[in-house]
């Protein structure tokens, strides 16, 4: 086949128009990309600017209730009515505060009082329930007499207990009153919810759910369910690190592993500075006042708490022998029509969740009432 000029010069062109065609194309990618570099960057300063340098995070409570429609027909409105907010556990993405109608003045941020870090929740799994109540069968004995036989002989038989056990749910809430004037910052509100009915919703939470009685609309808590403490053997000298032990081999009697040990703050402080007779921290290098060890004793993680009393120690396997049970999300409500908030131009805004606590086995828990000299409340 013989190639002339003029096909040569043809197939030229063509390869030349296809190479034209796919710069084109890449350069609408190159500026659909910068367009897009350009929105992340603008992204990232408005984060900058809300304080939330470097990644974007979900909403606080306070800041998904200022951006939140109830609150925008509830401005809209006059402050007059109700305003309600019903806040799901889903993932959103971060938004700005300066929505239309929210312009916060140029005010200082509330100065709240100090709050204390809220750790047992996050011990024990938690699940959403659609029901009041939470029934559920728990098994009390194990009688198992299993055994080789001969061909033709009775079998063994073994013998299981159970009983039926109930964890009813309770409603947790609080409200406060707030000025009006609130409202016209929205900084102001996120503090005010975050700072404070979400801190004491979830500290009363947190004493429910260790030592709940039961009783009228209480939670049946942790501690008033657990073992008792009862030395499973002795050790010479013994001394608080070593009730810690035995509590968790009593504990694991269970047969369950124990995953966690809550106890006083203070004693934390005062076990992991316990020195040998020569002045030496026990805790070794790695736990002493130098270390980088998170907290462990006895290969179990400590959340040292305010929570408990000092002295009180509770052990157990907190991820496999309770679960959460969560009827309803955390709940704001606004409303300006409480008692004489029109003529005082006050808001009421209250807080209120529904959760049950089943302990499914009890024994996996242990409570040591006394942890030993120097460690008494």
């Amino acid at each position: 086949m013989t190639i002339t000029t003029e096909i040569l010069l043809e197939t030229i062109n063509a390869g030349h128009k296809k190479i034209e065609a796919h710069l084109a194309t890449q350069g609408d990618r190159a500026a659909e990309l910068g367009s897009r570099m350009t929105a992340l960057e603008q992204h990232v300063v408005a984060l900058d600017n809300s304080g939330m340098v470097g990644h974007a995070r979900r909403p606080s409570w306070g800041q998904r209730v200022a951006v939140s429609d109830g609150l925008r027909a509830f401005q809209n409105n006059g402050l007059r009515g109700q305003a309600r907010v019903e806040l799901k556990n889903a993932i959103e993405t971060a938004s700005g505060l300066d929505q239309e109608g929210l312009v916060a003045p140029d005010r200082l941020p509330i100065q709240g009082l100090p709050q204390q870090r809220l750790t047992v929740r996050d011990l024990i799994p938690a699940v959403v329930t659609s029901s009041n109540k939470i029934d559920y069968v728990r098994q009390t004995s194990r009688e198992n007499n299993a055994a080789p036989v001969v061909i033709g002989a009775l079998k063994p038989e073994s013998d299981l207990g159970f009983e039926l056990a109930e964890a009813p749910v309770r409603t947790i809430a609080h409200w406060i009153p707030c000025p009006r004037q609130t409202f016209e910052d929205v900084q102001g509100l996120a503090a005010l919810i975050d700072g404070e009915l979400r801190f004491g919703l979830r500290l009363a939470e947190e004493h429910q759910i260790l030592a709940g009685d039961g009783t009228g609309q209480n939670l049946l808590g942790l501690i008033p369910q657990a073992q008792a403490f009862a030395p499973p053997f002795a050790i010479q000298d013994e001394n608080a690190l070593d009730r810690v032990l035995l509590a968790i081999a009593q504990a694991q009697q269970s047969r369950l592993p124990v995953d966690g040990v809550l106890v006083n703050d203070l004693d934390w402080a005062k076990m992991i500075s316990l020195k040998d007779d020569e002045g030496r921290y026990l805790a070794g290098a790695g736990g002493g006042p130098f270390g980088t060890l998170p907290g462990l004793l006895w290969q179990v993680r400590v959340v040292p708490t305010p929570s408990m009393q000092t002295g009180e120690v509770l052990v157990g396997a907190f991820g496999l022998a309770a679960r959460l049970h969560d009827r309803m999300d955390v709940e704001v409500l606004i409303s300006s029509e409480d008692r004489d908030n029109f003529i005082k131009n006050m808001l009421t805004i209250r807080a209120e969740e529904r959760t049950a606590l089943a302990v499914r086995v009890p024994d996996a828990f242990v409570y040591i009432d006394e942890l030993g000299i120097g460690f008494s409340g």
